[in-house]
C-alpha cells in the first residue's frame, strides 16, 4: 500500500474499513507513511493520517466552494452541463481559458417557444405533447420528458442569471445534497439572456 488517503479520505469510512481489516485478521501496512497496524504506534500513526486526510478533503472543498460562490456572485458561469439554448465558447482572460455561455440559436427559439406554450396551456403535459408532435427533439435527438421541460421552466439560466448552491456537500460524507430554492446563490449573469426576467417569472 503507498499512502492511506488513496483508498479514502472520509474518516468515517477509514474506521469502518481498519474495524473489518481487525475482524479479518488482516493487518494494514503502509511502507512509504511508516504505518503497521500490529503495532500501537501503527495504529496511532494511522488514525493521525485518516483525520488529516478527513481535514484535506473538507479544506479542499470549501476552497472550491468559496470560489464557485465568488464566481456566481460575479454573474460567471461555473460550468458544469451547458444548458440547451446556449454553447459554452472558450475565450483568453489573462493568461488562462475561460468558458462562457453564448445562445445557440436553434436551441434558443426553441426555449422561447417552451416558456410561450407553457404560459399559453399553463401544463407540463400538455407543452411537452406539444413540443413532441411538433417533431422537436432534444439535444440528444430523442423526444422531450415533462422532466425536461420543467427544468428548463425553472431554470433563471434563460432569464440572463447564474445560480449557486442548488446541491450542498454534506460534512462528514461529502454527498451531495439538495438546498431549497431559497438558499441558492441568484445573480445576474454575463450571458445573454433567452428570456425576459418577466416572462421567466
Amino acid at each position: 500500500m503507498t499512502a492511506l488517503d488513496r483508498i479514502t479520505r472520509s474518516l468515517r469510512d477509514s474506521i469502518k474499513l481498519m474495524d473489518f481489516f481487525s475482524e479479518t485478521g488482516v493487518r494494514f501496512v503502509s511502507i512509504t507513511q511508516n504505518i503497521d497496524s500490529s503495532t500501537a504506534s501503527g495504529r496511532l500513526m494511522r488514525d493521525i493520517l485518516a483525520v488529516f486526510a478527513k481535514f484535506e478533503r473538507e479544506a479542499t472543498a470549501e476552497r472550491v466552494a468559496s470560489n464557485m460562490h465568488q464566481r456566481a456572485t460575479a454573474g460567471k458561469w461555473n460550468g458544469g452541463i451547458v444548458p440547451y439554448g446556449y454553447k459554452a465558447v472558450q475565450r483568453i482572460s489573462g493568461d488562462r481559458k475561460v468558458s462562457e455561455l453564448q445562445p445557440e440559436p436553434r436551441e434558443a427559439e426553441i426555449v422561447g417557444g417552451i416558456f410561450e406554450t407553457f404560459l399559453e396551456r399553463r401544463s407540463l403535459r400538455k407543452t411537452t405533447h406539444i413540443l413532441n408532435s411538433s417533431g422537436l427533439r432534444t439535444r440528444k435527438g430523442v423526444t422531450w420528458a415533462a422532466s425536461s421541460v420543467h427544468r428548463i421552466l425553472s431554470n433563471p439560466t434563460y432569464a440572463g442569471r447564474v445560480w449557486y448552491g442548488k446541491r450542498r456537500a454534506d460534512a462528514e460524507t461529502g454527498k451531495l445534497k439538495p438546498v431549497q430554492v431559497e438558499g441558492w446563490k441568484v445573480t445576474d449573469g454575463q450571458h445573454q439572456a433567452i428570456i425576459p426576467k418577466k416572462l421567466f417569472r
